[in-house]
């Protein structure tokens, strides 16, 4: 086997064709690098955008959320309430309690999603570290304050700073059947704007943070709440702590983690990182005929070659062996100068950002973010040794069956 590795190292580069083999070899390891480099790129990129959509919700979406099973609210006083606060691991807990209303602010309208949440509902979440304008303040005393996304505030004109224009929140009464006076048919609230957060834009166009005992006098409840949002203790794992209080809640209640809050949106960032991967593993795959095309001049060429090892005893299969591993340096070579471009663009953007948004200087971010994981070298090594065992097999096994005989 090293004399069969020596000999296809010495094929890799023939000196007696530099026209024809060698620029096909030489096409073929940088289509290899090519590919490489270009998956490691997508992959990347895709991975830093998911990392910064898995930030960005953090600081809204807790580590864990429960809610019913069916229905969408549920009485606490019938949960086992006092059990989950003393499960190891679990942190705070905060009550939640969502509903649709129609906002007005200075004679503009618009609907939202009203979000009404405990006290805890600070230490839950890190909402506080996202705040565009004014500052996380639900509750003074008795006076009630609203917490607005971006959305929702440009909608409205709406500003923290205004301390002469109140908002006001209307929902239907329940119950309540056709009035001739629409507003004997509503429950209306007026609270003053603290501040105008801003995490992504389904959010900031959707919720409106409130006070939770704010929430329950609009909607007529007592104890009801729709959901309740947990932080799990540092040290702790989430899904382990998950797994206890699916036990303890049982089927009545889902107990979900970041991951399958946002299921939807995180299974779109995956879907369009491995179809583009899948994509450029294609246009690999074209590049790889080349490796086929070149293996194939490389035999014709040394037919005398072969017939000569022949004389010497050489079996089909250390024939074989040479032009296989003739492939497999080729697919090697393009591979590890493609897996070391790649890292080098990809840590030249992650430390500098060269390549910017260009115009989008509202976005959260300047530059396109990158994120490497090891994971994804390991299978782009992967598949290229696959893929270059492969294409080599085809050209080894004619050359093992070639039909040779030394000519003086």
């Amino acid at each position: 086997m090293i004399l069969s590795r020596f000999i296809a190292k010495r094929y890799l580069f023939s000196k007696n064709n530099p026209n024809a083999i060698n620029l096909v070899s030489g096409i073929a390891v940088l289509g290899f690098a090519v590919g490489a480099m270009a998956l490691v790129t997508v992959m990347s990129v895709f991975n830093g955008f998911e990392s910064l959509v898995h930030s960005l919700y953090t600081s809204f979406d807790p580590d864990l959320k429960i809610e019913a099973s069916y229905g969408k609210v549920f009485h606490t006083d019938s949960f086992p309430y006092s059990e989950l606060k003393n499960t190891a691991g679990v942190d705070h807990v905060a009550r939640i309690l969502e509903e649709n209303v129609v906002l007005r602010y200075d004679e503009k309208q618009s609907i939202a999603t009203m979000k009404g949440v405990s006290a805890e509902y600070a230490r839950v979440t890190q909402l506080d570290s996202m705040i565009f304008e004014g500052q996380l303040l639900l509750e003074s005393g008795e006076q009630n304050f609203a917490v607005a996304g971006l959305g929702i505030a440009s909608r409205l004109g709406l500003s923290s700073y205004n301390d002469f224009v109140r908002l006001a929140i209307y929902m239907p009464r329940r119950g309540s059947g056709f009035s001739m006076n629409p507003e004997q048919a509503l429950n209306q609230a007026y609270v003053k704007p603290s501040g105008v957060f801003s995490i992504d834009d389904d959010i900031n166009n959707k919720y409106i943070i409130v006070p939770l005992r704010l929430a329950l006098e609009l909607m007529e409840y007592t104890d009801e709440v729709s959901a309740l949002e947990l932080s799990v203790k540092p040290g702790y794992e989430v899904d382990v702590v998950k797994a206890e209080l699916e036990t303890l809640l049982g089927p009545r209640f889902q107990v979900k983690n970041r991951e399958e809050q946002e299921a939807t949106l995180y299974r779109v960032f995956r879907y369009e990182k491995w179809a583009t991967a899948l994509i450029m593993v294609f246009i690999l795959v074209l590049l790889t005929f080349t490796v086929v095309s070149s293996l194939s001049m490389l035999v014709m060429e040394k037919r005398k070659d072969i017939a000569t090892l022949r004389s010497m005893g050489a079996k089909d299969a250390f024939i074989r062996s040479i032009f296989i591993r003739e492939g497999m340096m080729i697919a090697l070579s393009g591979g590890i100068i493609g897996l070391v471009l790649g890292f080098a663009l990809c840590w030249v953007q992650q430390t500098y950002g060269l390549i910017g948004f260009g115009g989008m200087g509202t976005f959260i971010v300047n530059a396109y973010p990158v994120q490497m994981k090891l994971t994804d070298f390991a299978i782009i090594f992967a598949f290229i040794v696959a893929l270059g065992i492969v294409t080599s097999w085809f050209p080894a096994r004619k050359a093992a069956r070639l039909d040779t005989k030394l000519d003086y």
